[in-house]
């Protein structure tokens, strides 16, 4: 093949090499592998500008190596500026040189032979180096054919790295967009998920977007439903010239404005309160495109912070409030914290200390103001281990303090421990008051009780004697009315039986009417007698009250029986008055019945003519008491104003001369007033002189559980005497009785009643015929010689045959105390000398009745 030819192909061939492929490095190397197969060079290799990262295009910093054939021919990869390849790549004229000349450093670093290198600029951009053994191989000519390829390449490979540029920028642009989208997702997720109610607008106010925590705040269910609305459109219009404002702000100076606090109207129409910032949104341009706004809703720490303030001035008054206290308090108030040192002391602490407030606060109250003695070590060690755990507090303690000016004085302290919510001591709060002036008075006072108390020690000891003196003489009261009431009663007892015998005696009228008159003085007598033992009962306090069931109505008409003799005899008109429904009462019926006797007999006694009214009244009721007024009124002489004081005072009357004229102790009316008493009321009387008279009192009963059910009527005493005839006949009797008087007017009494009777003298009598026989009543009297009622009636209880036989108290001691004896000694009944008559047969008939049913058992 000729030279021209093989010349042709090969810029064929190398035309062709070019355009496969945009990468420069791999069009390099297609068009190295032809050049050197068709030229038989040792080495090619294609050198181009590059600029380092960070400089700009066109700004050439080095020339680096593209391509070459083979790899490994060069030790160097880039060439300085300094570099002779350097400079024809600018100026863009090829160059052939022999061997030894400038690219001699770059031959050496070769690894063949070269002798001649042919070096062709790539228009402006880099070059192609060519190198061979053959120093001819290079001509012009081959140069010049060379050049429109050489220009091509330049192009192609310029096109190749625009096309590398623009994937890398593709590629960058594509990575920096999806990074773009994973902060939009990020930073929307981070928006939407925010407690914080963000939004953003434009210049004009108008809404660009917000988190779904704005759009529930605005009522709306979406952000996208608030895109292009303003805020006068919204819940809070009232409040969007404000907000349109601090927008303008914002936007007219670029400024941020952070952390302010505005209202907010809610849809609901709820007012909240806001921490508001905005920060302008910049353009490209660096101009402010909008406003970007975050809030919260402070109103809970809004409102708490309202309730603190109120809280704090609250406290701030209450602190001033109890300084105020604790200043006006006449105690000292001291705090100490858990090492004793004085946290407040008021006004009084400060002036019995002698020191001012500041003077004390903080300061160690052991060391400041307590003596410089034991005292101190022990109070403070007790204090510690208080404070500590190891001992409860002290709630009351006394110990001296010191002054400012060293006087000493005593504290009485009252202690309480301060804890916190955890129930840790975190000090103790104290009360104290200065009781030294006290403590000295209480010394004199003590030196005075001690002087007074031998002075009462004496005064003491005679009153004691002059206690028994008094005790004594009661006592030989006592004994003389128990002894008066014997020896009066024991013969009115045979007076009474007589008189009964004597009227079983066929009489003249005028016996009779002697006997009658006995009788009388003999009953006056008697009462009397009781009306001065039930003085001297209640004087004593004896009195004492039975509880019966007492229906009202029947009381009134017993009282009214047992007067209708007397007042019938004088003319008069005996009326009983009472409340409707009177509810049966608990109370003493026999004392009632006295009171009431009291009044009437002395009403009869005083009238002379017209009528006598007996009334009960109820005059204050509740379920379980009633409050009664028993009232009688006369129509007789009636009573002076001046004389109504007197009533009621002890053997007075209201005329000394009524007192000849018609009787009396003057007795009845003080008993009456003290039964009332005793029976929860008073009495008393209103009168006219001439006119009658109203006497009452009154009593406070509780009321019976049920009504009374009515007693048997009790049988006259010529039935019972008749009974016993009828019943009893044969029965026996012991009489036991120390009078012969009294033996033979009971002896004939008992008889005539068909009974047989037995007649012992005294106590041991009694026994000794008890032991003997059998009897079906024992008599006791109780006042006997040798041994008494009360002895023989235990002795006769302990035999056998007498386990259960009555025995009955015959006894001229009326006294409850005498009844009480007879029965504690096995006594069964108790009968009161003197006796009537009556009274005996009914008593002997009731217990021969009761021997008898016993024995039909």
């Amino acid at each position: 093949m000729s030279g021209i030819t093989e010349e042709l192909l090969l810029l064929y061939e190398l035309s062709l090499s070019l355009g496969h492929s945009h990468d420069p490095a791999e069009t390099s190397r297609r068009f190295l592998k032809v050049i050197m197969s068709r030229r038989n060079l040792s080495a090619a290799s294609i050198w181009w500008l590059a600029a380092d990262a960070g400089e700009r295009a066109g700004s050439a910093t080095r020339l680096t190596l593209l391509e070459a054939i083979p790899r490994g021919q060069f030790g160097v990869r880039d060439l300085p500026t300094s570099h002779a390849l350097w400079q024809i790549a600018l100026t863009g004229q090829a160059a052939v040189r022999a061997g030894g000349f400038e690219f001699d450093e770059l031959a050496q670093q070769s690894a063949g032979p070269a002798r001649s290198f042919a070096v062709l600029p790539l228009a402006g951009d880099g070059v192609l180096l060519l190198e061979s053994a053959d120093a001819e191989q290079f001509g012009s000519r081959f140069l010049g054919q060379l050049r429109s390829v050489v220009a091509n390449l330049a192009n192609v490979i310029r096109g190749g790295m625009a096309h590398q540029a623009l994937q890398a920028s593709e590629a960058s642009l594509r990575r920096r967009t999806a990074e773009l989208a994973t902060s939009q997702r990020l930073l929307r997720t981070i928006i939407d998920t925010a407690p914080m109610r963000v939004f953003w607008k434009d210049r004009d106010s108008r809404y660009l977007g917000c988190n779904p925590v704005f759009a529930r705040d605005a009522g709306r269910p979406h952000p996208d439903d608030l895109l292009g609305r303003s805020d006068e459109e919204m819940a809070w219009a009232d409040q969007a010239a404000s907000y349109r404002a601090d927008d303008r702000l914002v936007l007219d100076t670029g400024v941020a404005r952070l952390g302010y606090e505005e209202p907010q109207t809610t849809p609901s129409g709820d007012l909240i309160w806001l921490r508001t910032s905005k920060v302008p949104l910049f353009g490209e341009d660096g101009a402010v495109m909008g406003v970007l706004g975050v809030y919260e809703d402070i109103t809970e720490s809004k409102q708490a912070d309202i309730r603190l303030r109120e809280a704090l001035v609250n406290l701030t008054a209450a602190h001033e409030l109890a300084q105020n206290y604790l200043d006006t308090v006449e105690a000292m108030i001291i705090s100490l914290d858990t090492e004793g040192r004085i946290r407040l002391i008021n006004r009084k602490g400060c002036e019995i200390l002698g020191f001012a407030e500041s003077e004390l606060l903080g300061r160690d109250w052991f060391s400041t103001c307590l003596p410089r003695d034991p005292t101190e070590a022990e109070i403070r060690e007790v204090f510690q281990r208080i404070m500590a755990g190891e001992l409860a507090g002290v709630e009351y303690v006394e110990n001296p303090v010191i002054t400012r000016q060293g006087e000493a004085r005593l504290i009485a302290w009252h202690n309480s421990l301060l804890r916190d919510k955890a129930g840790a001591v975190m000090g103790s709060l104290s009360a104290g008051e200065d009781i030294t002036d006290r403590r000295r008075i209480e010394e004199q006072l003590e030196r005075h009780r001690e002087e007074l108390e031998a002075q009462v020690r004496v005064r003491t000891q005679e009153l004691a004697q002059a206690k028994d003196a008094a005790e004594a003489a009661n006592v030989a009261k006592s004994t003389f009315l128990a002894n008066m009431s014997h020896e009066i009663r024991t013969p009115l007892n045979a007076i009474t039986g007589m008189a009964h015998l004597i009227k079983r005696q066929g009489l003249t009228p005028r016996q009779g009417e002697y006997l009658a008159k006995l009788e009388s003085a003999g009953k006056h007598l008697v009462a009397v007698l009781n009306d001065i033992l039930d003085l001297s009962k209640i004087e004593a306090g004896k009195l004492t009250l039975s509880r019966d069931r007492i229906d009202l109505a029947e009381l009134a008409e017993n009282v009214r029986t047992m007067l209708l003799d007397a007042a019938l005899a004088k003319g008069l008109d005996c009326a009983i008055e009472c409340s409707a429904a009177l509810p049966t009462v608990i109370g003493d019926s026999t004392r009632l019945q006295q009171a009431l006797l009291n009044y009437t007999s002395n009403a009869v006694k005083f009238t002379e003519s017209g009528r006598i009214i007996l009334r009960i009244l109820a005059v204050d009721e509740s379920p379980t008491r009633i409050r009664l007024r028993f009232e009688v009124e006369d129509t007789g002489i009636g009573i002076a104003a001046n004389a109504l004081p007197r009533l009621f005072r002890p053997f007075e009357q209201a005329d000394n001369s009524l007192t000849r004229a018609y009787g009396g102790t003057g007795l009845g009316l003080v008993i009456t007033r003290k039964i009332a008493e005793q029976m929860g009321g008073d009495a008393g009387a209103a009168s006219s002189e001439g006119k009658g008279s109203t006497f009452w009192f009154t009593v406070h009963l509780p009321k019976a559980d049920a009504p009374a059910q009515p007693r048997p009527a009790t049988a006259a005493a010529i039935d019972c005497e008749a009974q016993l005839r009828t019943e009893c006949a044969g029965c026996r009797l012991l009489l036991v009785e120390d009078d012969p008087i009294n033996q033979e007017i009971g002896s004939h009494i008992l008889r005539d009643a068909g009974l047989l009777v037995d007649v012992a003298n005294d106590g041991i009598e009694a026994v000794g015929k008890a032991s003997a026989g059998s009897f079906d009543v024992i008599l006791m009297d109780m006042q006997m010689p040798r041994m008494n009622g009360l002895e023989a009636a235990r002795a006769i209880r302990a035999m056998p045959r007498h386990a259960e036989t009555p025995i009955i108290a015959l006894t001229a001691n009326a006294y409850d105390d005498d009844r009480a004896h007879c029965m504690a000694a096995g006594m069964d009944d108790f009968l009161s000398k003197p006796t009537s008559p009556e009274a005996l047969f009914a008593t002997v008939l009731k217990w021969l009745r009761h021997t008898r049913a016993r024995s039909q058992r």
